[in-house]
């Protein structure tokens, strides 16, 4: 019981984990989108800051 108790625990914090981790990152693509919309840059500059962003991540 205890064994079972200490695995369900383990993978809801690696559930918990990923999901910070997944956070963390969608509000970095947040940021920088906000950080160019106010610097009011075209579009397609932005698409291209949040692919550089994925590929630095």
């Amino acid at each position: 019981m205890e064994e079972e108790l200490a695995e369900l625990v383990v993978e809801d914090f690696d559930f918990v984990n990923f999901v910070l981790v997944e956070l963390e990152y969608m509000l970095g693509y947040l940021d920088l989108t906000w950080s160019c919309l106010r610097r009011r840059i075209h579009s397609r500059i932005i698409l291209e800051a949040v692919a550089d962003y994925d590929l630095w991540i």
